[in-house]
């Protein structure tokens, strides 16, 4: 199913909280309380050998490749990512 990039907005600190058990800045790609509804990986992380993720709390991160962070997230990939203009 395709959405239209215009309807996916970032969600509030409140619900980041509410719907991962975790605040904003801390949030990892696993571990959440209950399912999400959908997980998604923006395609341009693809690019990149080794990504850093949040770990649960603010200070905490770890490395992993885009293939595992695919893989633990139980996400799909995706272009979300708007275009930057021309200078």
């Amino acid at each position: 199913e395709q959405v239209s990039k215009n309807k996916i907005k970032s969600a509030s600190a409140a619900s980041v909280l509410a719907l991962t058990g975790f605040e904003a800045g801390g949030v990892g790609p696993c571990g959440f309380p209950a399912p999400l509804h959908a997980v998604f990986v923006e395609e341009r992380v693809f690019a990149q050998s080794d990504v850093w993720c949040g770990a649960g709390v603010k200070p905490a991160m770890f490395r992993c490749t885009p293939a595992e962070l695919l893989a633990i997230s139980g996400g799909s990939r995706a272009e979300l990512a708007a275009e930057e203009a021309a200078a």
